[in-house]
């Protein structure tokens, strides 16, 4: 039986997180076009912070092209009429299955 996690709720169409001040923050998910992959091998990072991983991730997949979605998440307007939208995280559908493990550091763990 697969678990949600909270990336799988970023991913729901039509959700709903609650924010830090308990205000409730709408969640949709949008295409952001394809991945070509040339070579299968994969390095994550934050493009704010300039940080990447270690290298290519353990698992390669097949070269090819794969869809990107963005989790685009919104807060209402402030007392000020002031909202907030931003990109809460992005995700590449390799397969259109559910996963049910990942890999951290070159190991397989169960759930994150």
């Amino acid at each position: 039986m697969h678990e949600r996690t909270d990336f799988d709720l970023a991913f729901s169409a039509n959700g709903a997180v609650e924010g830090s001040w308990d205000e409730i923050w709408s969640v949709r998910v949008e295409e952001a076009g394809h991945l070509d992959l040339v070579g299968g091998r994969i390095v994550v990072g934050d493009p704010l912070t300039g940080g990447l991983s270690d290298g290519p991730l353990a698992r390669a997949v097949p070269p090819g092209r794969y869809p990107v979605d963005l989790s685009v998440v919104r807060r209402p307007p402030d007392s000020g009429g002031v909202a907030d939208e931003r990109v809460a995280a992005a995700r590449v559908r390799f397969r259109s299955t559910v996963n049910t493990s990942w890999p951290a550091n070159g190991r397989e763990i169960s759930r994150l």
